[in-house]
C-alpha cells in the first residue's frame, strides 16, 4: 500500500494528529508512533518538532509538501502530522523501504 493511502486511511480512522498544539501534546504524552513533517516546513518548526520526537525516540520522516499533506487528510496545508497507530506507522516505513512512493513528492526519511 502506498504512503498516500496509509496517511488518508489513518485520518479516516482517527489515528492521525494534526495541529501544532495537538502534535506537541501527543509527542509529550508519547502517543505518537511516527512523525511526518512536510519538506517545505520552516526550519525552526522542523527543528522544534524533530527535537521533541528525538527526545522521545520517535521516528521522524520528511515527506512531500504542506499542501500535499493537507490534501491527503482533507484539510488546509499543514506542516506535520503524527500517526498514533503502530501498525500504520510500520506500514509507512515499510512502504518507504520498498520504494512505494512517488519520488518527486518524497524528500527524505530518517
Amino acid at each position: 500500500m502506498a504512503i498516500e493511502q496509509i496517511i488518508s486511511m489513518a485520518q479516516r480512522a482517527g489515528k492521525l494528529v494534526t495541529g501544532n498544539f495537538a502534535l506537541k501534546d501527543a509527542l509529550a504524552k508519547k502517543r505518537v508512533k511516527l512523525l511526518i513533517i512536510a519538506g517545505d516546513t520552516a526550519a525552526r518548526t522542523w527543528r522544534e518538532l524533530s527535537r521533541i520526537a528525538g527526545s522521545k525516540n520517535i521516528t521522524v520522516i520528511t515527506y512531500s509538501s504542506k499542501v500535499e499533506l493537507g490534501r491527503l487528510i482533507g484539510k488546509a496545508p499543514c506542516s506535520a502530522v503524527a500517526l498514533t497507530d503502530e501498525a500504520m506507522s510500520l506500514s509507512i516505513l515499510g512502504a518507504l523501504k520498498r520504494g512505494d512512493v512517488n519520488s518527486r513528492k518524497h524528500k527524505s526519511w530518517r
